[in-house]
């Protein structure tokens, strides 16, 4: 799917949409007789070809041997300077020989651009339906419906053909679904899409059949997740008799809504988490002393609520709110980084009162020094655009310890990354003081 999907927008739902609206409006025969048959339908290519300027553009991209189609896609993934095409990359694409050089060229110019952005979405469009059997229509209404689907995600794919088969064999629309059954494969899909569903996912040269992938969570989804369950909800309890505070997926909400309260208060969004509190007080009532107070007693609460702390709850904690620390400082939000962080130092501390060693945590400043390292080297990583002036800001704002411990793990992959844009390396990333001192110092103990 990245192959032929590419990366989506990382900014809002909206713009998630429409990049891929692009691809579901591009000319396609959707007749299952001629499906697969060939990869690319001739007929609607034509129909790309009544303009004289795509015309034009593909004479050019013949010329080079590039024929519309696969090929076309796998050298726009390889050249194109598009800002999706390299946020997959780890350096910039070098056209070695002369003739790449000219494909290069043809990928990136400017004047060939309304052709090209054409038909990079006509050919994503055949390939989904022709090759991968996916309707690209019915893909722009899952996201119309539940937000910012990445299809490289393979949870996604359940949700497509959880919904695909009853609208192909059944006549159903989305809004119709109520088939309990499928609704949990849905439900378990989108709730999947919260956790875990925003892709950072980075090409591997030296092995390319092993890219690196992290998986993020995606508060994007909430909204549209929750109204799915308060639909499913209303529909369940009119069919059974009972109020919608009894209804049969009552206890999956509110895990569900819990979890996500947890990952927004970690990212900073408490007005959203406590709203949701007290949207789940109003409508379920729960039960326990946990539901009194305030939402950031409420998430310390969820960390151990068995009397046996989650390691992987409590580190996603500390790492999002963490980063979110991070980033704040990075743009001069003083009052949101100490915020984050204290926060983080309060799971920290919560988490590592009563664990067995063996469980145990590494120290707040080794974690803090592992996002702070992932952020200023690559930032993509987490799923973040940011350039190297905003890094350089974040490292001048950290104090000299940090900065002392980051140094020697972050100089050689900066300084290249600053050669690249012909920006000044010392003056960005200063060597902190004391540091030459210190690097003796552990030398000459090791002796």
């Amino acid at each position: 799917m990245q192959r032929v999907v590419g990366a989506p927008p990382s900014g809002t739902t909206e713009e998630a949409i429409a990049a891929f609206r692009l691809i579901a409006e591009s000319p396609l025969d959707k007749n299952y007789s001629r499906q697969g048959r060939q990869a690319i339908q001739p007929d609607q290519l034509e129909l790309l070809l009544k303009d004289a300027g795509t015309v034009a553009y593909v004479r050019l991209l013949d010329a080079q041997g590039i024929a519309v189609g696969q090929e076309l896609l796998d050298a726009y993934n390889r050249y194109s300077l598009d800002e999706l095409a390299q946020a997959v990359r780890v350096g910039p694409p070098i056209p070695a020989t002369e003739d790449q050089q000219k494909i290069s060229a043809l990928i990136n110019s400017e004047a060939h651009r309304p052709a090209r952005v054409k038909l990079i979405a006509f050919v994503r469009g055949q390939l989904l339906w022709n090759i991968y059997k996916l309707d690209p229509e019915w893909m722009l209404q899952l996201m119309e419906r539940y937000g910012p689907i990445d299809w490289r995600v393979t949870q996604m794919h359940g949700l497509y053909w959880a919904t695909y088969g009853l609208k192909v064999c059944e006549s159903v629309e989305l809004g119709d679904m109520n088939t309990l059954n499928t609704d949990r494969i849905v439900l378990n899909s989108l709730q999947e899409a919260t956790f875990q569903g925003r892709w950072s996912y980075m090409e591997n040269e030296k092995n390319p059949d092993e890219p690196w992938i992290l998986w993020n969570s995606d508060w994007r989804f909430i909204d549209s997740v929750h109204a799915e369950y308060i639909r499913l909800g209303e529909f369940t309890a009119k069919a059974r008799g009972t109020s919608f505070q009894n209804n049969q997926l009552s206890v999956n909400h509110v895990n569900y809504l819990s979890r996500a309260i947890s990952m927004l208060y970690a990212s900073g969004r408490i007005k959203k988490a406590t709203e949701l509190m007290e949207w789940i007080k109003l409508h379920y009532a729960p039960a326990g002393d946990e539901w009194s107070g305030d939402v950031e007693n409420l998430v310390i609460f969820f960390l151990n609520p068995d009397g046996a702390p989650s390691k992987a709850l409590a580190r996603g904690q500390i790492t999002a709110s963490l980063q979110t620390a991070y980033l704040n400082l990075a743009y001069g939000n003083k009052e949101k980084y100490r915020k984050s962080l204290a926060y983080a130092k309060r799971v920290h501390r919560v988490y590592q009162k009563d664990v067995p060693k063996r469980n145990a945590l590494p120290s707040l400043a080794i974690l803090a020094g592992e996002e702070l390292r992932k952020i200023l080297i690559e930032p993509r990583i987490i799923g973040v655009q940011m350039p190297l002036e905003d890094r350089s800001a974040l490292y001048m704002n950290l104090d000299d310890r940090m900065q002392r411990m980051l140094f020697p793990k972050i100089a050689m992959p900066l300084a290249n990354q600053c050669q690249l844009e012909k920006i000044d390396f010392r003056k960005a990333f200063p060597m902190p003081p004391g540091l030459v001192e210190e690097m003796r110092r552990a030398q000459g103990a090791s002796r």
